[in-house]
C-alpha cells in the first residue's frame, strides 16, 4: 500500500488516480 501511495504523488493523470481510488474502494468492499 505504501508503495502504491508513493507512486500517486508523482505527476499522475488525475483520471488515472480517480480510477485507482475507485478500484481500491471496490477491492476493499470485496475483500475488506
Amino acid at each position: 500500500m505504501g508503495g502504491m501511495r508513493a507512486s500517486i504523488y508523482n505527476a499522475v493523470d488525475i483520471n488515472a488516480v480517480n480510477a485507482l481510488v475507485a478500484y481500491m474502494k471496490d477491492f476493499e468492499k470485496e475483500h475488506g
